[in-house]
């Protein structure tokens, strides 16, 4: 009834008529700390703020001072009975908000903002930032997702032995010397007694390749399942998950390296399918079992940056790697061959290969790659310094590997004479040349043929 009564009281009262006091309170309360809105299902129907928040209504100023002052003694007292449950309750609230807010990102902003905050606590804990997953371990999360006798399910598994992104960075080592060859176009088989100037050739050349360098990434983990199984990096392996018999791993292996090695012999030459061949046993014979024994097994700035962050991993899984046999030398070895780079791309347009604008325009990469393997040498692989390596390495090699081939020596001054027409006049030029060529040739076994009749030369 009390309530009532200054309810009834207070409406006879006109607004301005509010005291000054309450009045500063009131709008210095509303500026400093804007009342959110609230939802009148989420709010008891006996207080003052749900009748505030009604959205039926115009919001009136005229009651805010009894409703303030009358439900401010409540609010005081279940603050201080329950603290820790508003608390709980505020902590609940921003999270929704902020995952409300993650929700009307775009998804690439999602993704990095998650990446982000990924990396923050990384290194709060005073951890490294986890490298992301291979192509490898991908796939078998969606075979593993897939009924046990489908076809999908066979194919990604068998894709994932064969290490897909290694592979199409192999592929991609192997067809662009073909493509830097120093001819002046691609020739019909037929045209030349030079078999490797064909585009039926680059044909042969790329699938020999890729099913050598999957052979070699079969027989690579089928012979250390017990050590993948004890490092996140490879523990979800096919052959850890046990998707697939391990005779089945090794029947894919042995045919995939007899149909490669059979495709660069009878498609390319002799001394390439020698090449595929012996990519296989230095990589599955030599290079895996070298693991266990020595840190000399590999040499490149990418493998030190990737084998820093679960350096401990390796020490546990049995694997001599440099990262944790010796972390100064892991970093000056990434720093030395980074360096490399650089002389290599002017080396190239030195011996004509390139034109000297590759020299110009590789420098930015390599010195990308020169700059993230200084800090990596700096830092000793903290402070991200082994991530950005990692990434400048994967993404060094091919972006040079594409310079070269679009910066091949008269590559472009041919497609230009071969658009305004100069071709013809360049034919004709070549064509006098061979003739004039075969004349000689033809003089010559004359004469030879004449000293053997013993004939005097024809005048």
């Amino acid at each position: 009834m009390r309530s009532f009564h200054i309810l009834k009281h207070a409406s006879r009262r006109p607004c301005r008529a509010a005291p000054v006091a309450a009045a500063r309170w009131l709008s210095s309360a509303t500026s400093s700390a804007p009342m959110p809105r609230a939802s009148a299902a989420s709010l008891p129907v006996g207080s003052g703020s749900f009748f505030l928040s009604n959205r039926l209504f115009d919001r009136s100023r005229c009651l805010d001072f009894l409703v303030f002052t009358g439900g401010r003694a409540a609010r005081a007292t279940s603050t201080a009975t329950s603290p820790t449950i508003d608390e709980a309750t505020s902590q609940q609230q921003q999270v929704r908000h902020d995952d409300q807010s993650l929700e009307q990102l775009p998804p690439h902003r999602r993704r990095q903002l998650r990446k982000q905050q990924q990396q923050q606590k990384a290194q709060g804990d005073g951890e490294e930032t986890p490298l992301p997953p291979d192509a490898s371990s991908l796939l078998t999360t969606q075979a593993a997702a897939q009924p046990a006798s489908s076809l999908r399910r066979t194919l990604s598994t068998f894709l994932s032995l064969s290490k897909p992104r290694l592979t199409v960075l192999v592929v991609l080592t192997a067809m662009v010397p073909y493509a830097l060859y120093p001819v002046p176009e691609m020739l019909a088989p037929a045209t030349t007694e030079t078999t490797s100037l064909s585009p039926l050739t680059l044909l042969f050349l790329t699938t020999g390749t890729a099913l050598c360098s999957a052979s070699a990434n079969a027989l690579n983990m089928l012979y250390e399942p017990d050590t993948d199984s004890r490092m996140t990096r490879t523990r979800n392996r096919p052959l850890v998950r046990r998707l697939l018999p391990t005779r089945s791993a090794a029947l894919f292996a042995v045919v995939a390296g007899v149909v490669g090695a059979g495709a660069l012999y009878f498609g390319v030459n002799p001394t390439v399918s020698f090449l595929g061949v012996a990519n296989i046993v230095l990589y599955a014979g030599v290079y895996t079992p070298l693991k266990r024994v020595t840190a000399l097994n590999t040499w490149f700035p990418h493998f030190m940056a990737l084998s820093w962050p679960i350096r401990d991993e390796y020490r546990a899984a049995g694997l001599r790697m440099l990262a944790w046999t010796d972390p100064a030398r892991n970093a000056r070895v990434a720093l030395r061959y980074s360096l490399v780079f650089a002389p290599l791309c002017v080396a190239l347009c030195a011996a004509g290969v390139t034109e000297w604008s590759f020299a110009a325009t590789s420098l930015p990469v390599n010195v990308w790659l020169a700059r993230e393997a200084l800090r990596f040498w700096r830092h000793g692989g903290h402070a991200g310094s082994a991530r950005g390596l990692f990434w400048a390495s994967v993404w060094h090699l091919p972006a040079v590997l594409i310079l070269a081939m679009l910066q091949k020596r008269d590559l472009w001054s041919r497609a230009w004479r071969g658009l305004f027409g100069d071709a013809a006049d360049e034919e004709g030029l070549w064509e006098e040349q061979e003739l004039e060529e075969m004349a000689g040739m033809t003089a010559e076994r004359v004469k030879e043929a004449a000293k053997a009749l013993e004939l005097p030369p024809r005048r």
